[in-house]
């Protein structure tokens, strides 16, 4: 099986499992995720916090984003060809969840590009969605390296560790070993519904 062959198995057979997660066990993640980041200060801290709007079953932040005192921040895709983000704030002053979002043609919710702005270089904690991920850091996403090209500057030298990089997932979502590629961008932290792994 070839390297690509590999990881759309690893997809595909992900994915099916995240679909098949009830919506009474995707509310209990969402409450295990905030509970399992308590006592992580480095986002427990954080002023500028980029999240995402879950979509096919991915765990969902909002109640984590909900204990947080920080600004957050959603990714709108600015180009589909190139795989181009940028990173808008969602949420106003007044309140700590996103607000007048907009389903994109993945059937994601996005801001609005006329909210503030931010680059990717600027956030304090970045939390990402993924298919899978194993316990040396390697994070499986879609495959169409949005979150790769937005911070491949954190593959430039391995002192650099602004923002954070943090991946949100269910349990069942870990794997033993995920191929990486030299794009490949890899996390600093993972948050499941059972607990803080540390990277």
């Amino acid at each position: 099986m070839t390297r690509e062959n590999e990881k759309k198995h690893l997809r595909d057979l992900h994915i099916s499992h995240r679909k098949a997660i009830s919506p009474k066990q995707q509310s209990h993640a969402a409450v295990n995720l905030a509970k399992s980041a308590r006592g992580f200060k480095p986002l427990l801290n954080c002023r500028r916090v980029l999240s995402y709007s879950p979509v096919a079953g991915e765990i969902d932040p909002s109640i984590l984003l909900s204990s947080l005192n920080s600004d957050v921040y959603l990714p709108r895709i600015m180009n589909y060809q190139k795989g181009l983000m940028q990173f808008f704030k969602a949420n106003p002053s007044n309140t700590k969840q996103p607000t007048d979002l907009n389903a994109n043609a993945f059937g994601i919710d996005e801001p609005s590009s006329k909210k503030p702005r931010l680059a990717a270089k600027h956030f304090d904690v970045v939390l990402m969605p993924l298919i899978s991920f194993d316990r040396e850091g390697n994070r499986l996403g879609m495959g169409a390296g949005f979150y790769d090209r937005s911070f491949s500057f954190r593959n430039q030298t391995q002192h650099l560790k602004r923002p954070l990089l943090v991946g949100l997932a269910h349990h069942s979502q870990e794997t033993k070993s995920i191929i990486s590629d030299p794009w490949d961008v890899s996390l600093d932290a993972i948050i499941t519904d059972r607990e803080l792994i540390l990277l």
